[in-house]
């Protein structure tokens, strides 16, 4: 395992331990960085669950993590079927992609898998760490972190996803395009043997998605405006699966099964991050 430079210094310090930042930590201490990956988690909440499209195989082939990927267990994904306007839903074979199927994860699993490549590659991994404070003080950054630990690096790369949490405690402004909003439960035990495929289904204020999980469960998420939201208070599991009801396609798959939890919101508008003096 590398560590940080004789001066004290990690020549890169990846803030956000998801697979975005976990992938950067494992190229570049490939290529004999030195590399901080800092999570603000231990690794140890469940996440929203993920659907992986057949091309993600030569990446993780290209990354060198092919084989840990194989032993997550992850459930195939032999396609897509939508239903937008339609009695019947279109289907979509990965057959027709040249590596077979897709696959249905267990995205912690996934997400702990990067982040142990990662350090297996020589990164440093700092977990129960989150930046709430970074200052460059020629030649690095200077981090400082919930806990009081410092840090410091040359290069400060922000990979905390849709909270972009250090571009934004720097000055950078975040333009929003919409309201749109995903509520999420996962409702279990069911037999995904025959499930094993991703489901869209369109609604008149939005649309459902649901998918298989390993160890038979299966997310569905209604993705909607915020406003919608909180005016049919669909965080509430009865008022959550009521809805669903008019997904007749989705209603069916579940089968009447209720979330193992209440639903979470989460949003999931479209944004991009402005930098200070930058028009929209």
């Amino acid at each position: 395992m590398s560590t940080e430079t004789a001066e004290g210094m990690y020549d890169v310090a990846v803030v956000g331990g998801g697979p975005a930042g976990a992938t950067t930590a494992r190229r570049l201490a490939l290529l004999g960085r030195s590399v901080g990956l800092l999570e603000r988690s231990h690794y140890d909440r469940p996440r929203m669950g993920e659907t992986l499209a057949p091309v993600v195989q030569p990446l993780l082939k290209d990354l060198g993590v092919w084989d840990r990927f194989s032993g997550l267990g992850a459930l195939p994904s032999w396609g897509t079927r939508s239903i937008w306007g339609a009695s019947a839903p279109a289907a979509h074979s990965h057959l027709m992609s040249g590596y077979g199927c897709g696959w249905h994860i267990d995205r912690l699993g996934f997400d702990r898998m990067l982040a142990d490549a990662a350090v297996s590659a020589g990164a440093v991994l700092h977990t129960g760490t989150s930046v709430v404070r970074s200052r460059y003080d020629n030649p690095g950054w200077q981090l400082v972190t919930g806990t009081g630990e410092a840090i410091r690096c040359r290069v400060l790369v922000d990979a905390t996803g849709r909270r972009a949490a250090v571009g934004r405690a720097l000055g950078a402004r975040r333009w929003t395009f919409d309201r749109l909003t995903a509520v999420a439960g996962i409702c279990k035990p069911i037999d995904v043997e025959q499930e094993q495929y991703l489901l869209v289904e369109a609604v008149p204020d939005g649309w459902w998605y649901s998918a298989p999980q390993p160890e038979g469960a299966v997310i569905s998420m209604l993705m909607t405006d915020a406003d919608v939201c909180r005016r049919h208070g669909l965080a509430g599991p009865a008022d959550w699966q009521a809805h669903m009801r008019l997904a007749p396609w989705t209603a069916k798959r579940i089968g009447g099964v209720r979330p193992a939890m209440p639903p979470t919101v989460h949003p999931a508008a479209s944004h991009r991050l402005l930098r200070e003096g930058d028009p929209r």
